[in-house]
């Protein structure tokens, strides 16, 4: 039987695509010519079963950077010579859903906080670490559970700005990657409770993570129309982010009930419903790279596109996981639905 892997992002270095496993701590990648699967390495000093270590990466000169979600550290890899090392993130009393999205600037790195109510600034050259938490004092007051995130996955870079919609109110904030100064926008209601943005080369497009809508706003007349989206079932929807994935069409990537596509067409929204749920959707370049929660990876280039099922026989993974036990006495393993007795023996034999 096959092992089905899962990630929340992905990077492109050379010939292949890297991955950092949702359900358990390997390092994967992909071969973009032949589509094989190599499990690659391990995040260090974590435990081999430990879920979500880092829903972020980054590509750093020759190295992957690793934004911790849930691992205790920032991790960086070597790729050419196999070397791990690390920078230690203050957690201001967030060991979770730390960090979902971040983007490099120059020689720095911004994380932006997912749970953790701040943007870090690593100098990328000293290894210093900068908090900046003057976006979040409002937005901490808003939130209505103690676990509710404050900015999911998607952000917009524009020149040395960065836009990100606020999951906890109608907030967008305008972050100037240059100077560290903060505007903040409210955009629709407070009920609105952003889970993505993009921009399209003229407007600003939000979806809300718990209605089936989209807003187009113009941020300069700061003018907003709201469209609702047909959906095709009664299953209760939670976005996760939107995409664009041409010139006509957008991806409002769910988590639950169904992704949807739509264009808008002079103030018309033409939509259809989607079974898959996707675990990320994003658009680089001329690239989108998606990934659903059945593990297939999809990869559209030009109008090109490629599907691969993103799995691994377990076997082979249970081997490449009791090599990396010998190496590191802290590689412990706990069960869950991913590792199951069966797994352990074949391990510790």
């Amino acid at each position: 039987m096959n092992f089905r892997l899962l990630a929340e992002d992905c990077v492109e270095y050379k010939d292949k695509i890297f991955f950092c496993s949702t359900n358990c701590n390997v390092i994967f990648s992909l071969n973009r010519n032949d589509k094989r699967i190599v499990l690659e390495s391990c995040i260090p000093e974590e435990g081999a079963s430990a879920r979500r270590l880092s829903s972020k990466l980054l590509i750093w000169k020759e190295s992957i950077i690793f934004v911790p979600m849930n691992s205790k550290k920032m991790w960086i890899w070597d790729i050419s010579n196999n070397k791990w090392s690390s920078i230690d993130i203050p957690t201001l009393g967030v060991t979770k859903n730390r960090f979902f999205q971040a983007c490099i600037y120059g020689d720095y790195i911004y994380m932006i906080g997912c749970a953790t109510p701040a943007i870090v600034c690593v100098d990328m050259t000293s290894h210093a670490v900068k908090m900046i938490t003057s976006p979040f004092s409002s937005l901490l007051k808003r939130k209505r559970r103690e676990e509710d995130i404050i900015f999911r996955t998607n952000y917009v870079r524009l020149c040395n700005f960065i836009y990100l919609a606020s999951c906890v109110d109608n907030s967008v904030i305008e972050f100037n990657l240059e100077t560290e100064v903060v505007k903040i926008y409210s955009v629709g209601n407070k009920e609105n409770r952003y889970s993505g943005i993009i921009y399209d080369g003229k407007y600003f497009w939000l979806c809300p993570r718990y209605e089936a809508k989209v807003f187009r706003w113009e941020k300069d007349l700061n003018e907003l129309v709201a469209f609702d989206i047909n959906i095709s079932t009664n299953e209760k929807h939670i976005l996760g982010g939107i995409c664009k994935i041409n010139e006509k069409q957008f991806l409002l990537a769910a988590i639950c009930g169904g992704s949807i596509i739509f264009s808008e067409h002079n103030g018309v929204i033409n939509s259809k419903s989607k079974n898959s749920n996707y675990l990320f959707a994003k658009k680089e370049y001329d690239h989108i790279y998606m990934l659903d929660d059945n593990s297939t990876y999809t990869e559209i280039y030009r109008e090109k596109r490629s599907d691969v099922i993103l799995e691994i026989d377990r076997e082979k993974l249970w081997r490449f996981i009791r090599e990396r036990r010998q190496l590191n006495v802290n590689f412990c393993i706990q069960e869950n639905k991913s590792f199951e007795l069966q797994d352990y023996i074949k391990v510790i034999g």
